[in-house]
């Protein structure tokens, strides 16, 4: 249980940092592309490793570290809701209104592809 701690705070750590090196390259009230990039990213991990676990291709602890701890950091809610505070703030309604929507409906998207691909590629092994 410890070691699977240890590696989900390694995972997260590094996706963290990767999405805060993503989201800095955003200019400030513009659409944030690199925490949309990052989202969509995390959201796709997450569909392949989920695949892969239910296909016993990869084992919980895979799941736990790069799931829950590299996806989880480098996805984010609350960075996701200051962007849109922010945004809606500023007067740029539409943006906020576009990047919610795009990172709700992209985000389901991307997950459902990485693990419908995942599944579809795995099973034929």
């Amino acid at each position: 249980m410890i070691a699977i701690m240890i590696g989900v705070a390694i995972g997260g750590g590094v996706g963290s940092a990767l999405r805060y090196a993503l989201s800095r390259q955003s200019q400030p009230g513009s659409l944030p592309a690199g925490t949309l990039y990052a989202n969509m990213a995390g959201s796709l991990i997450l569909g392949v490793v989920l695949a892969l676990t239910q296909e016993n291709l990869a084992s919980p602890w895979v799941w736990s570290v790069i799931g829950a701890g590299f996806a989880g950091g480098l996805s984010t809610f609350s960075t996701l809701a200051l962007e849109l505070a922010d945004l809606y703030r500023t007067g740029k309604r539409s943006i906020a209104y576009g990047y919610g929507l795009v990172t709700l409906v992209g985000g389901l998207a991307s997950a459902a592809v990485g693990y419908f691909l995942t599944s579809a590629l795995t099973s034929q092994f």
